[in-house]
């Protein structure tokens, strides 16, 4: 790496990476208490031709209803500060409950807070203004940083 200008990064450098890129950490951003639909992994995560499996009907049922009622959502922070896992998304039209911090870090692609939270299907779209505690939020799209080479 260092023959290339490369140097060594730490956690928190990798955690940023991540969150721009979009992807998540199993038992931070998700677990096994979540919907893989919920965590936005339908399209990598599950075979739909496998026979047999267990939580196969819960998967068929939210493919059949075509949605879930919460989705891992990417957020912007605005401020120094950063919300904690766990920190409440309120609506900032009428600070209602919309959904969950589950990881954030310090941006330097975007010089500001960036993260993942679970949102409310209704308050999940990109552009949906939150606050997160005192820490005003803003839903985004995702990945922001693109592989090199593509």
């Amino acid at each position: 790496v260092r023959a290339h200008g490369g140097a060594t990064v730490g956690m928190e450098a990798v955690n940023s990476i991540r969150l721009e890129s979009g992807t998540t950490w199993f038992g931070l951003d998700y677990s096994d208490k979540n919907i893989p639909h919920e965590a936005g992994l339908e399209h990598s995560h599950i075979s739909y031709e496998k026979g047999c499996y267990t939580g196969q009907e819960i998967i068929e049922r939210v493919r059949s209803r075509g949605h879930v009622n919460w989705r891992l959502a990417l957020l912007r922070f605005d401020g120094e500060q950063l919300p904690t896992a766990g920190t409440k998304l309120l609506t900032s039209a009428d600070a209602t409950e919309a959904g969950y911090v589950t990881s954030a870090a310090h941006s330097p692609l975007l010089q500001s807070g960036i993260g993942m939270g679970y949102v409310r299907r209704e308050s999940a779209s990109v552009g949906t203004k939150l606050a997160a505690g005192n820490v005003p939020a803003e839903v985004i799209s995702v990945p922001l940083a693109k592989k090199i080479g593509a």
